[in-house]
């Protein structure tokens, strides 16, 4: 699965948004205040079924408080977040205070086939998938006057010309729709990998991607152990990882977030290329990295911060390419 159009509303650091034709690999100029918000809608977008992923993105806003965590209101998927002080929150939208995210996401093969499944049973699904519909997703955020708390709406779920409403929508589409929720990943240079690394090495499902992360760097090794105390632990080739330096850290945290995040779609800030090989051929470990970079050849931006605005993958192409 990976997006191929998005539209982008009400972020105060990028007013408005529209890219279409999207790619495997979608490298963006960067890094900018407009590229961080792009990634935040697209965060956003896969955070509204999921729970766990809108605490992390509330939590990467900072909206909360050392030690606070997000009180959450909704059965299936996140309908309301609040939190104690508002003031980090009113730098994030504009006067409207909604934010509104659109998707259109090609389906991969195991997607396509749980929908076969259910077309059998709905004539129009068939028909949807028959003519090679993407799925659709609306997603919206409403922020109360206090900034304090926010609603999340799933506007829109569609495939094709067929709308799942909410009356419409079955117990089965909310099944994928949670399946979804994991498929966002954004890669943090920070973020510690021993414990995931560890469970995923005693783990029956996840042990080929531990395979595939410890030997992603070809030189040094990879390895995860249980160390003094239990604590998890990196060796790259028998050594303590933090004693290669930074560059081998951030190479090793970004494959384990291409091989074990369990994500299609992975969001990395680095000029590290790594990401882009993900991608290639049959069985690769991701369907779509986007990559902010310092030579990418997609700008960010909104033409007038005063006017919502557009911007397509051909228009930035033009202007970025020598003519």
């Amino acid at each position: 699965m990976f997006i191929s159009s998005i539209r982008v509303r009400g972020f105060r650091d990028l007013p408005a948004f529209e890219a279409t034709d999207l790619k495997r690999v979608v490298r963006l100029v960067g890094p900018s205040l407009a590229t961080a918000a792009l990634g935040d809608a697209v965060e956003l977008a896969f955070a509204a079924l999921s729970q766990d992923g809108l605490r992390r993105l509330l939590t990467r806003w900072e909206l909360c408080a050392p030690g606070e965590t997000p009180e959450l209101v909704g059965e299936v998927f996140p309908e309301q977040a609040s939190w104690m002080d508002g003031t980090a929150a009113r730098g994030l939208v504009g006067a409207d205070r909604a934010l509104r995210v659109t998707l259109t996401l090609a389906l991969d093969p195991p997607l396509f086939g749980q929908l076969r499944q259910h077309a059998t049973r709905d004539p129009q699904l068939a028909a949807a998938l028959a003519s090679g519909a993407h799925l659709r997703l609306d997603v919206g955020a409403l922020f109360v006057s206090t900034f304090d708390a926010v609603a999340i709406t799933l506007h829109q779920v569609g495939l094709g010309e067929l709308v799942f409403g909410d009356e419409a929508r079955s117990r089965w589409v909310d099944r994928l729709l949670v399946q979804l929720g994991g498929r966002f990943s954004r890669f943090d240079a920070s973020a510690p990998v021993a414990e995931r690394a560890l469970a995923a090495l005693t783990s029956r499902e996840d042990h080929a991607a531990y395979l595939a992360w410890s030997t992603a760097l070809g030189s040094p090794q990879l390895r995860a152990i249980s160390g003094p105390g239990g604590r998890a632990q990196v060796l790259a080739d028998e050594r303590p990882l933090w004693r290669w330096g930074r560059p081998v850290q951030e190479r090793a945290r970004l494959q384990a977030a291409i091989h074990l995040s369990g994500a299609d779609i992975v969001w990395v800030e680095s000029a590290l290329e790594d990401a882009d090989q993900a991608v290639d051929g049959a069985g690769s470990a991701l369907e779509q990295v986007w990559r902010v970079c310092e030579d990418g050849n997609l700008y960010v931006i909104t033409e007038d911060p005063d006017l919502p605005a557009t911007l397509s993958i051909r228009r930035a192409l033009r202007e970025t390419l020598p003519s």
